[in-house]
């Protein structure tokens, strides 16, 4: 049985942060009525502030990670509703300058005293160290890691005060009727199917 991943060490402010800076657009999926820019504070989601007083925006490196993230998040379900695609956009996430975030993605994880499982492990465990990473001295942007449902892709979880940062690019319609090749492509990527 795998050890439990130890929490952030009680000096953890002192430590040198493996930040890097990413000036490149990323991809979101949300709900066409909201706007693309939304820093959520509930604590459901990974990186999310487990007191939940800071937002989180959570974005992927294409929009072949923003479709798994949002809808294959289920592990071993890949059926999507055509209802559910409708009602979503497709849209570029881009940064003012650039963002510095805390990478997750090399050797920055033993520096820190962590590994891979804060990507990929418990909830409770990745929103302690996330919490850690916000409150550092360093002041991070956000997290930079790898995609649970494929390493091979990378995910940004930015912190609400980079909201400044932020500037949307173009959006698209997921609705399988008015974007039927961009659907496709997407859903062939990982054999999903629609219903």
């Amino acid at each position: 049985m795998l050890e439990r991943h130890p929490l952030p060490k009680k000096d953890f402010d002192r430590l040198k942060l493996p930040l890097i800076a990413i000036d490149r657009v990323w991809w979101r999926i949300h709900e066409s009525k909201h706007g693309p820019i939304f820093f959520g504070a509930k604590g459901v989601h990974r990186f999310d502030d487990p007191q939940k007083k800071f937002g989180v925006m959570y974005s992927g490196s294409d929009e072949y990670c923003a479709f798994l993230e949002t809808f294959g998040h289920a592990t071993g379900k890949r059926i999507v509703e055509t209802c559910s695609l409708s009602a979503h956009l497709l849209t570029e996430i881009k940064p003012k300058g650039s963002f510095h975030v805390v990478d997750l993605t090399g050797k920055g994880l033993v520096q820190i005293g962590a590994d891979a499982r804060l990507a990929c492990g418990s909830y409770p465990t990745a929103q302690k160290w996330s919490a850690a990473f916000h409150d550092h001295p360093s002041i991070p942007d956000g997290i930079y890691f790898r995609s649970r449902h494929d390493p091979r892709k990378f995910s940004l979880a930015l912190f609400d005060r980079a909201q400044q940062k932020v500037y949307t690019g173009q959006s698209t319609t997921l609705n399988p009727a008015l974007q039927p090749r961009l659907v496709a492509k997407l859903m062939d990527r990982y054999g999903f199917g629609l219903i």
